[in-house]
C-alpha cells in the first residue's frame, strides 16, 4: 500500500502541519509586537510630524486652530505659557509623565497607557502633545486573542478532517449493530483507500459470506425436509400393515414426531416467503389460549390460567400462534415433574402491549445456555436423547413466530427453579 494512502501517515503530516502553523504564528506575532514597541529613541519622522503640529496651531496656539487640528488628526494637546493655560482631548495623566529628551529639537517624550506624549519647550511654553499608540500590553493581548483564533480555526480543521477519516469506524459500529440484530444486508460504505476503507471491505466480504452460509443452511433445511416427506408418507403407508400393536405405536410415534418436525422446519421457511403470508385477523388472545388450554387439562402437574376479565382482542395469524403455543406448552409439560406445581400461564394486558407469561416449575437452563437456546437445532442435553427432549426447533421456531408477528420473546430460567417464557405482542389496529 503506497504511504500516501496511510491513514497514520494522514495523521502525522496533520500532526506536523499543526506544529509549523503554531511555530509561524508565534513568530509572526512576535516580529509584530517588537515592531509595535515605540523605542525612545523615535524616527527623525515622528519628530518632523511633531513639529508639523506645532507650527500648525502656532505659539501660543490658535485655540480654534489647535482644537481643529485635536478632531482632524485625533489628538490631544496641552499648552502652558506666560498668557493663559489650554487643553484640548488632552488625558489627565499626561501631566504627571516622565520624559526622555530625543537628541534633536528639543523634543522630549513619554510613553504611558498605550499613549504617546510628546513635550517641546521654548520661551516659556510648554506644549504637549498625546498620540494614542498600542501598548505593550495592549499588542500582547492582541497577540494572544490572535494567536488563539488561529490555534482554533487550525485545530477545528485538524478535528474535521480526523472525523472524516475515522467516519468509516461509525460505520462499522453500525454494521456490527445491525449484523448483530440478523440484519445482514447492511453494507458498509467504502469511501477511502487506507487500512480503515480495506477494513470496510473486509467487513462486507464478511457478512455477505455469512449471508450466503445462512442462505444455504435454511436452503438445506427446506431441501431435506421437502425430500423426507415421500419417504415419511410410505412409511405410514407400511405401518398400517404391521400386525404387532406395540411395535405399531412405537412406530407411529416416532413417525408423528418427525412429521411434526418437518411441518415445523417448512413452516418456518415459508414465513420468509413473500408467498408464504399467513391470515391475520383480530382474535381474542384469551379465547384462543382457553381453548389450548382444554388439551392439557389431563396432564400431570395440570395447568393453571390466569386470564384478566375482559377479552384481549389482538392482530394474529391464529395457526402460528397454535404451533407457537403448543410448542411453548410442551416444553414445560416434558420438563416439569409430575407432581409438583403446575404450569401457569398468565396473560398481562397493557396500555401498547400484551404480555403473557408461561412459567413452569421443571429442572431449568443452565445460565451459559440462554444466550443460545433460540438457535436452532440446539440443546442443554447435547446427546439428544428421547427422552429428555426434541430436535432443538421448538423455541427457535417460537421466535420466528414472534418476529413474524412483531413481538419478542425471551426467556428467565434457573436450574431446578423452573422456566418462565415471556411473549410481548404490541397492540395494533391494523
Amino acid at each position: 500500500m503506497k504511504r500516501s494512502h496511510s491513514i497514520f501517515f494522514k495523521i502525522t503530516l496533520m500532526v506536523i502541519a499543526v506544529i509549523l502553523i503554531t511555530i509561524f504564528a508565534i513568530g509572526l506575532f512576535g516580529v509584530f509586537l517588537i515592531q509595535f514597541h515605540f523605542p525612545l529613541n523615535l524616527p527623525v519622522g515622528i519628530e518632523h510630524y511633531i513639529n508639523f503640529i506645532i507650527k500648525e496651531i502656532g505659539i501660543p496656539p490658535d485655540r480654534a486652530k489647535m482644537e481643529q487640528v485635536c478632531r482632524e488628526q485625533g489628538l490631544g494637546i496641552f499648552y502652558r505659557g506666560p498668557e493663559f493655560e489650554s487643553a484640548y482631548r488632552f488625558p489627565e495623566s499626561g501631566k504627571h509623565v516622565r520624559y526622555s529628551a530625543s537628541e534633536s529639537d528639543h523634543v522630549s517624550y513619554g510613553f504611558q497607557r498605550g499613549t504617546l506624549f510628546a513635550k517641546k519647550e521654548t520661551g516659556g511654553h510648554v506644549i504637549i502633545i498625546a498620540i494614542s499608540v498600542a501598548s505593550r500590553e495592549h499588542v500582547g493581548f492582541l497577540y494572544v486573542i490572535a494567536l488563539i483564533i488561529i490555534l482554533t480555526i487550525v485545530l477545528s480543521v485538524l478535528n474535521l478532517r480526523i472525523r472524516r477519516l475515522l467516519k468509516p469506524v461509525h460505520h462499522l459500529m453500525t454494521g456490527v449493530t445491525r449484523i448483530q440484530e440478523g440484519d445482514f444486508s447492511y453494507r458498509v460504505p467504502v469511501t477511502q483507500s487506507d487500512e480503515l476503507g480495506r477494513l470496510s471491505g473486509s467487513f462486507n466480504r464478511m457478512t455477505q459470506l455469512v449471508s450466503d452460509m445462512l442462505v444455504s443452511k435454511d436452503q438445506l433445511l427446506l431441501d431435506v425436509s421437502h425430500e423426507l416427506r415421500s419417504p415419511l408418507t410410505r412409511m405410514k403407508i407400511a405401518l398400517e400393515f404391521i400386525t404387532d400393536p406395540k411395535a405399531k405405536q412405537s412406530l407411529a410415534e416416532d413417525l408423528n414426531e418427525m412429521e411434526h418436525m418437518i411441518l415445523e422446519l417448512l413452516e418456518t421457511e415459508r414465513m420468509k416467503s413473500e408467498f408464504g403470508k399467513g391470515s391475520f385477523s383480530m382474535t381474542d388472545i384469551i379465547a384462543l389460549i382457553d381453548g389450548l388450554a382444554g388439551d392439557y387439562s389431563d396432564k400431570s402437574p395440570g395447568l393453571e390460567c390466569r386470564f384478566p376479565g375482559r377479552p384481549v382482542p389482538l392482530r394474529l395469524d391464529k395457526m402460528r400462534i397454535n404451533m407457537l403455543f403448543r410448542n411453548i406448552l410442551d416444553n414445560a409439560f416434558r420438563y416439569s415433574p409430575p407432581d409438583g406445581p403446575p404450569v401457569v400461564i398468565t396473560v398481562t394486558d397493557g396500555q401498547d402491549s400484551v404480555k403473557i407469561e408461561v412459567r413452569d416449575s421443571g429442572r431449568g437452563i443452565p445460565e451459559k445456555d440462554l444466550a443460545n437456546i433460540f438457535e436452532p437445532f440446539y440443546r442443554t442435553d447435547m446427546s439428544r436423547s428421547k427422552e429428555t427432549g426434541g430436535y432443538g426447533l421448538g423455541l427457535y421456531i417460537c421466535r420466528k413466530i414472534m418476529d413474524y408477528h412483531g413481538g419478542e420473546i425471551s426467556i428467565e430460567s434457573a436450574e431446578n427453579k423452573g422456566t418462565a417464557i415471556i411473549l410481548d405482542f404490541k397492540k395494533t389496529d391494523r
